[in-house]
């Protein structure tokens, strides 16, 4: 949660997915920007969405949390 730089908001219905994937506890494979803007992969489960001043959170299973505006993609892990 530290990153610095400023949110940009993700597409609802993009949002509305993430929640169904929580809802129903499905492993998925997550890529997101790190740090320097390399990609990071990872499986988990998303336990909680949150919003906080402003910016949108998904927190993962593994105890991870992680600026949805830093999502590239997510699929159901097989």
């Amino acid at each position: 949660m530290e990153d610095k730089k400023p949110y940009k908001p993700i597409n609802c219905s993009y949002y509305d997915h993430l929640e169904i994937f929580a809802m129903r506890k499905t492993l998925v494979a997550i890529k997101l920007k790190g740090e320097e803007d390399n990609e990071v992969l990872i499986t988990s489960r998303i336990t909680n969405l949150k919003a906080i001043d402003g910016e949108e959170f998904m927190y993962l299973e593994d105890g991870s949390v992680h600026r949805l505006d830093l999502l590239i993609s997510i699929n159901p892990a097989s």
